[in-house]
């Protein structure tokens, strides 16, 4: 049997009483992840909710190949994060046999412990999904999930990473032989069909997150150099409660969307003029991850305006339709009002998608087909 850890929610009436919490993003990887193996596989989850309470185990069956059970909770402050490790140990120990596959989803800490007591017991071949390398504010922080990551990436032999630049801290703690590849995004299909409005209105783009990694306020900055008539539609959980009309000029209109159902989210996809992506690349994590929101950005053949990041060059010729500022908010303006006069195929890039989605899916299966 396969389990795969991964703390989320496949589709939000599975536990729609727990008010689910979870990654859009990590969502869709798992779908996409798990919809390329071809064996039978259980999904794991916390099933974590805003809903406080007591919430019974629930075991769904979405087909003949997969499962999903989402573990008992205890949804109390602080309580639920010794409750979520106490379950998830238990539920393994009841249902684990020797040579069974893990597959974590990062560097989860309740994950990491309680296989590790497990492999006391069993015999597990462990895979290993770091979509990113964790950071952490306090040094305390960075220093215990350091140790994690580090005695993780000892005790395994197989490794799905985002970006090439992992392979770096692999090598690092890693002194016998691994399998790995380098598996970005969800190059989902069926994302790519298009719902155009050509009578809209010129708009840019931002999704995802509203942080310190996240670049927005260069982005905001630019405004001032931006002379074409254009919304820039802002969407994501972070943007529920934020108030960015004192932006607003004569030639630019903020709108913010907060966050949207994904029908919502794809129409505004279909007909977006520039997608951005600014992250603040002051933070190591923009060296350790995959902006995953570029890959769904081009499965709907928009261009791209980023910040300059390593991991582009795993696009291939689909960096052809993304335009990097280097965190200029001068420079940024500038390029959005050219980007803005010139015509663009939308249909000629999500072609040149598809061609990868092709090459990436048949990458990860036979990764899998061979390790599992």
């Amino acid at each position: 049997m396969i389990y795969y850890l991964s703390n989320t929610c496949y589709s939000e009436v599975d536990i729609i009483e727990r008010n689910p919490i979870y990654s859009e993003a990590g969502r869709q990887r798992t779908k996409y992840l798990v919809d390329k193996i071809n064996k039978r596989i259980n999904i794991i989850s916390f099933g974590l909710g805003k809903n406080i309470g007591y919430f019974e185990r629930k075991k769904i069956k979405k087909n003949n190949k997969l499962s999903i059970v989402y573990l008992n909770l205890l949804n109390i402050p602080f309580i639920r994060y010794f409750w979520s490790f106490f379950v998830l140990f238990i539920y393994l120990f009841k249902n684990l046999n020797n040579n069974d596959k893990i597959i974590i989803y990062n560097c989860q800490y309740r994950f990491v412990i309680a296989i590790f007591l497990l492999k006391v017991k069993y015999d597990l071949d462990i895979i290993v999904e770091f979509e990113e390398f964790y950071s952490r504010e306090t040094e305390f922080g960075k220093m215990l999930m350091n140790f994690f990551e580090k005695k993780l990436i000892k005790n395994t032999e197989n490794f799905i990473l985002t970006n090439k630049s992992m392979l770096n801290k692999i090598n690092k703690y890693k002194n016998s032989e691994y399998n790995s590849i380098i598996s970005f995004g969800y190059f989902n299909k069926e994302n790519v069909n298009l719902n155009i409005n050509n009578n809209k209105k010129k708009y840019i783009l931002y999704s995802g997150r509203y942080d310190k990694f996240s670049g927005v306020d260069i982005l905001l900055k630019s405004i001032n150099y931006i002379d074409k008539n254009v919304d820039i539609i802002f969407t994501g959980k972070d943007f529920e409660n934020v108030s960015l009309d004192n932006y607003n000029n004569q030639y630019v209109t903020i709108i913010n969307k907060g966050f949207l159902s994904l029908n919502k989210y794809n129409e505004l996809l279909s007909n977006a003029n520039i997608c951005l992506n600014p992250i603040n690349t002051d933070y190591n994590f923009s060296e350790n991850s995959f902006p995953s929101k570029l890959v769904k950005y081009l499965s709907f053949g928009n261009r791209i305006i980023s910040t300059e990041l390593d991991c582009l060059d795993q696009l291939g010729d689909l960096q052809d339709y993304i335009y990097i500022y280097n965190n200029n908010p001068q420079k940024l303006g500038i390029l959005i009002n050219e980007l803005l006069e010139e015509p663009f195929s939308r249909y000629k890039i999500k072609n040149r998608f598809l061609e990868l989605a092709q090459k990436e899916e048949e990458k990860i299966k036979n990764f899998f087909e061979e390790i599992l």
